[in-house]
Order: C-alpha cells, then structure tokens, then sequence
C-alpha cells in the first residue's frame, strides 16, 4: 500500500519518506505557503514575518475550545493552541509592514470570529483584556469573558523587559500561562480589583518586534521558561529578488471550525508517528538526563504543525505538517542564534570599551600619583644635599612611594636635578641633587640626557631616560673642583677616592652639599667610615661623640642599617661595616669632618 493518496496527502508515510516526497523547500511545499512568501515579497516584507502573523491570525480564528490532546495515554493534559512570535530584525525593519501584509493574506469565508489588538501591559491587565465591558462583579467567571480573541501586540521587545523589571510584575508569570492555555489573574481579596480567567476559555496570541542589540532582557528570561515560548523568525529576507514581483490573489480560506458552535472541548487528532516521537523525546527530561532550554520545543512545533493543518483545511495532524513545522523551527532556532551572536559580539565591544576607559582612568590617576611625587621630591630637594634614590623613596607617601622613578625622570627631563651614578667602589650608589641649589659649583652644568642605561627603575614600565650632569675637568689628584672667582668651595672627595692609589676607578665627584646644612647621623657615619675605613657601631660612637652630643652605639647601628639598605656600604663580618670594594681600612686624611685627631675613634692613626 502506498503511503500517498491520490489527493497527494501522507497519511500512512513516514517522516522519512515525507521529508524524500516535499524536500525543505518550505515556501513550495503547498500551495497556500508560496503565496505567503510571494505576497510578502510584493509588499518588501519577509516571507517568514509574514507566515508568523499569518498562521497568528489562524490560532486567533479558532474558538478557545478547539486543544492538543495530552501527549501521553492521559486525558486530562490537553494544550492550548496560543501562539507566540518574535519577528527579530535591526532598526528600521520593522514588523509592521509584515503585520499588515499578513491581514491581506487571508480572505477569509463564513463567519469570523473577532479578533482585538491590545498593547501588552500589566500582567493584571492581561486577564483584564479578556472581561466583557458590561460584565459585573456578581457574574461568574465563566459568563465575564468576552467571546474575542485577543493578539498582544509588542512593536519593541524593549517594552516587555521593562514590564518583567517592574517590582512585583507578575507579567512573566501571565505570559508563561497563557501560552498554555492555564487560568489567568489573581485571587485578590477586593472583588473590584478581582479577575480570573479560567483556562481554556480564551483564545491569545503575542507579536513582538525584536532588535537583536535590545534582546538581552528576553534572552536573559530563559531561566523561567518565557523565551522558550517563543517562535523566532526573521524580519529580514536575504533572498529578496532584485525586481520585486507582482502581488498574488488573497487565500480563500474558511476555518474547518466553523461548524463548531459548542463550548466542549475538541482535541485535534494527531498523527500516531508525531506523538511516538513527541514521546521518545520528552522521556530523557522526565528522566532527568537532560537539562537544557529546550523543553517546550517539541510543543511549540506541535502547535506549528496544527495551525498548518488548520490553514490546509483540516482538523487533524498529520506526519507532513509535522515536517514543515520541524522547517520552521529550526529556522526558529537560527534566528535565536542570529540573537546571541549579536549580543555577544556587542558584550565584548562593551567589555573593550569598559577596558579602554579604565585604562584612562588608571593612566589618569597615575599621573597625578606622579605628579604629587614629584612635588614632594622637588620640596626634599631644596634643602640642598644630595640624595640617594632610597632616601627621597622614604620621604613619599606610601600610596605615591612607587612612582618615585618616574618622577625623578620627570625632574630630571625638566632640568631640575642632577642625577649621577657613583660606581667607582664597584657597588654602583645614585645620587640625586637640585640643580637650583648646585649652581654656582664650578664646572657643574644642568643634566642633560644621555644614551646610557641608568641604574633607576622604572616602575611604570620600560626603561627610563638617563641624566647625567657634565662633570668639571679633573684635578691632578681628582679630589676637589676648582672655584670661580671670590668663591670657597669644600674639597669633594669621591667615595673610592682612598682605593684610587691601587689602581681603583675614579668617580665623577658629585656636587658639595651646602655648609649651611646640618648633616644628617647617616651622612655623618659614612664620612666617618670615608675617612677611617672598617668601622664598628662602638667606634663611630666614639668617634663622633664630639660632633654629635649623646650619639650611642645604638644609634650608629641605626645610621648603619639605613646605609647598608642603600648601598652604600657593606658588612665585612664581625660587626665591621665599610665602603663597598674599599679593601684597605687605612686613613688617607682628607676631608675630615671630625676634630684633628689621631686618636679620635679610639685607635692610633698608621
């Protein structure tokens, strides 16, 4: 027996064989869907916008009494024919063209049953849409409801997420029933404000225009199950001809239901292979082996497939209106896809964008850290002495203390420091000074950037510009400078200057510090071990007993600490501090800043 009849329907075929006899070819499987396609392509609008609305007006034309019958052996499951599209395309290509494309579609025979628009709002006024006007508070129910079907129109997605993000919306809620046909309102105490729909007494469908950018709020509703309800399909036609064609006859349609004047319920007849594989396919969910967003698909192709059968004429279900509507769903699920795509790609120009400002913002607030660093150092500076790097770091606050390189490049690039690297004892120490406060020094001149790496770090990245003061000529003996004219100035010893007769490299001398300062205890000890070699706390003590009243070996420790911390000497055991790479403790008796004498740390001179 041939699974075709001689009219060409399949009511014995298979859902294979349907698929090899009709191909995917949506628009020519039968007649009336090419003239749904050829229609919205006369009025620019898309095939599949057009079809939505199309088979919208369908569902609108059937009493609320006509249901799905239970996809079990259950009798009391039965399921609403509400229907609910999203027609997604960008800006400017609306749903409205296909709206109202799809009202000249159909021409439809005997009676109609009306139909009303309303804008969605409130999940209250949802029920509230569907009560007679001169119903009063005493009539039951049942006798309130008006016989009209009600489309819900969304012209923006936009509206609907606003409505959800409302505090104590129900609006979600009432859509989720509605789709299935289950008892719409609320039980409220006052009987003014008191409305229930009871289920399947009302016939509903939702139209809502969807931008793809602005979907994120109806996306985001897939955790409650209000996405799923929706049929998605595009407003746009990528395969619109260049010439638009000539706009076909309207649909002489009439409703297989027409002769149905009763309120009993009336179950569509489905096919036996539709429901085996309806059931194949829920049994892994009932079984809790799959978790996904997919659990009213086969449903929503269900209703496809029977609002098909309805615009072909019939009553029942059959395996050919199944594939066709497997066509549109999976068109469905391309153009949820569309949605995310667009929204992922807008979710990461966001994210870049976010990160581009913060990095202003940071850029920003690190300029000012440096620029606050900068005056502290430039008011260090002023006092006239020279500076190690670790020195000025300490003198930072703790939230500026990191940028103190960069803002040494800034003084330094501006002119205002010398910044020099003494490495004559092998252990390279920086020395930083205000310009302001050297001039004057003979042969001293203003930094100037050189092409040498520096022993500063940069802590803002990369490697930093080097400056270097142009040193005087050398003296015979590379001790002291020479003064201008009617100037004194102190001899400047280097700190190796006491290896320098065994061959040891000669530093650039910084510039004097002024004599007007008092000299820090720090400054003090390493003069001390300058001048007097390996030195333990207890000699410095003694030594500097009369240079600085009450100065213990405590202190000296101290003084000690801070210098080894900066590199400007080391341990050579035992207690014994002395200059880096100064192997010879012997006194070579110039630049004394303590009393002239040969006993003056406690031990005899050499």
């Amino acid at each position: 027996m041939s699974a075709y009849d001689d009219d060409g329907a399949f009511p014995n075929a298979t859902p294979e064989e349907i698929a090899e006899q009709i191909g995917n070819d949506l628009w020519t499987a039968r007649p009336e869907l090419t003239t749904i396609r050829d229609s919205a392509r006369a009025s620019l609008a898309s095939p599949y916008a057009v079809l939505g609305c199309t088979l919208a007006s369908v569902a609108e034309a059937l009493p609320p009494s006509v249901v799905l019958p239970p996809t079990g052996n259950g009798t009391t499951a039965i399921g609403s024919l509400n229907v609910f599209f999203a027609l997604v395309a960008p800006s400017g290509v609306g749903k409205g063209v296909a709206t109202r494309t799809a009202e000249g579609v159909l021409d439809q025979k005997g009676p109609r049953r009306d139909r009303a628009s309303v804008p969605l709002g409130t999940g209250e006024g949802i029920a509230a849409s569907f009560i007679r006007s001169d119903a009063t508070r005493e009539d039951p129910p049942e006798d309130s409801i008006r016989e009209t079907s009600v489309r819900f129109d969304v012209p923006e997605i936009d509206t609907l997420t606003a409505l959800s993000g409302r505090q104590n919306s129900i609006v979600d809620q009432e859509i989720r029933k509605m789709w299935v046909g289950e008892a719409l309102g609320t039980g409220n105490a006052s009987p003014a404000t008191r409305r229930i729909i009871p289920s399947h007494l009302y016939r509903a469908s939702i139209i809502a225009g969807v931008q793809p950018k602005r979907a994120a709020g109806l996306i985001r509703s897939a955790d409650g199950g209000t996405l799923q309800r929706f049929v998605f399909l595009p407003a746009i036609d990528p395969e619109a001809p260049d010439e638009t064609p000539p706009l076909p006859p309207s649909l002489e349609w009439e409703s297989p239901f027409d002769a149905l004047r009763t309120s009993n319920v009336f179950q569509m007849r489905v096919d036996p292979f539709i429901r085996e594989e309806m059931r194949v396919t829920h049994m892994p969910r009932l079984r809790g082996q799959v978790d996904d967003d997919n659990g009213h698909r086969e449903f929503s192709r269900l209703k496809i497939a029977a609002l098909l059968g309805v615009l072909n004429g019939r009553r029942n279900v059959e395996n050919d209106d199944w594939h066709l509507a497997g066509l549109i769903m999976s068109q469905s699920d391309r153009t949820l896809e569309w949605i995310r795509g667009v929204l992922s790609r807008e979710h990461k120009k966001m994210v870049a964008a976010k990160g581009r400002d913060s990095a202003l913002k940071e850029s920003a607030a690190e300029d000012a850290h440096i620029s606050s660093a900068v005056a502290s150092l430039r008011k260090a500076l002023n006092d006239g002495r020279r500076w190690t790097r670790g020195d000025l770091r300490r003198r930072l606050t703790s939230s500026t203390r990191k940028y103190v390189d960069n803002a040494l490049d800034r003084l330094a690039a501006s002119g205002e420091v010398y910044v020099w690297t003494d490495d004559g004892t092998g252990s390279p120490v920086t020395y930083i000074q205000s310009v302001a406060e050297g001039e004057g020094v003979a042969g001293w001149q203003a930094a100037t950037p050189t092409e040498n790496p520096g022993n500063m770090r940069n802590s803002g990245g990369g490697e930093p510009a080097t400056y270097a003061p142009t040193p005087p000529p050398p003296t015979a003996n590379n001790s002291d400078t020479t003064a201008t004219p009617g100037e004194s100035v102190p001899p400047l010893r280097s700190a190796n200057s006491r290896g320098s007769e065994g061959g040891g490299k000669s530093a650039t001398p910084p510039p004097p510090a002024k004599k007007s300062k008092t000299p820090r205890q720090q400054d003090l000890v390493l003069a001390y071990i300058t001048e007097h070699g390996a030195s333990s706390p207890k000699e410095i003590a003694a030594g500097l007993a009369d240079v600085i009243p009450g100065f213990s070996s405590s202190k000296a420790s101290v003084a000690l600490d801070r210098l080894h911390k900066d590199e400007a000497i080391v341990s050579v055991g035992h207690g014994v501090w002395n200059l880096p790479g100064a192997a010879d403790p012997q006194v070579d008796g110039q630049l004394s800043m303590f009393p002239d004498s040969d006993e003056s740390d406690g031990r005899k001179a050499s």
